[in-house]
């Protein structure tokens, strides 16, 4: 008789939201994924070491905080993201051709960068696939690394932010709606629009980015978007402008 024996997996992420430090619990359990709780450590940047290394070990000890898998979202300038397109033929190579690419984008160094990149399996009669690149320099997360791991939360990896979203988006919901994410904070809205297999994201006044993540994406107008707010000055009013919330 064989058994099927099902552990869900729980994991940690983290986000280092302007002056806070954000975490989100999820667990994933036949092939779904579940929002277990939210924290948040306030003024988190402009603490010391020592007070932001207690402030991080009293959350997870007094609220149980997963720490086998942690995953770490650096804000969007700390780093670079791009998406080129490449002949689908090539998907087996991208190992060897995605480096170079590398060399060429990346305003760093290559030695000095952590660069990862994704892709969709090409679908049949795509002659074309995108790869998206990501480039963090090793000067804006080794600190990091090193200071979660001292406090107890080994990184499992690490991301930008505007790529965690798209993760987000793209494994809780159909990409063929176009999503357009705002986290609105008190002195910036950071927003991202996934269309398909692309992403944009900008920063910056409210109408500001989504006039630009519109011009990005093609899109004449907001309508048919799906919409997902949050953030410190999140208003009632955007909730009610836009039913498809």
């Amino acid at each position: 008789m064989a058994v099927l024996m099902v552990f869900p997996a729980n994991s940690t992420g983290i986000e280092l939201c302007g002056s806070d430090l954000r975490f989100a619990i999820t667990r994933s359990a036949f092939g779904k994924l579940q929002l277990i709780a939210l924290h948040e450590i306030s003024g988190f940047t402009t603490m010391n070491d020592l007070e932001r290394k207690k402030a991080v070990q009293a959350l997870v000890k007094d609220n149980r905080i997963p720490v086998s898998r942690v995953f770490l979202a650096l804000p969007r300038e700390d780093g670079v993201v791009r998406q080129i397109d490449l002949p689908a033929e090539l998907a087996e190579k991208l190992a060897d051709i995605v480096k170079p690419q590398v060399e060429m984008l990346s305003p760093w160094p290559v030695d000095e960068v952590y660069w990862d990149f994704a892709f969709d399996p090409p679908k049949k009669n795509r002659k074309l696939m995108t790869v998206t690149i990501a480039i963090v320099p090793r000067a804006f997360l080794d600190p990091w690394i090193a200071f979660f791991k001292d406090a107890g939360l080994p990184l499992s990896g690490a991301t930008l932010s505007s790529l965690a979203y798209g993760h987000g988006v793209s494994s809780l919901w159909n990409r063929s709606t176009p999503t357009l994410i705002l986290d609105r904070e008190e002195d910036y809205t950071e927003g991202v629009l996934i269309s398909g297999n692309r992403i944009a994201a900008a920063k910056g006044p409210a109408e500001a980015v989504v006039r630009q993540l519109l011009s990005a994406g093609r899109l004449s107008s907001t309508e048919g978007c799906r919409f997902i707010f949050f953030g410190r000055t999140v208003d009632a009013a955007d909730l009610d402008e836009n039913p498809r919330i």
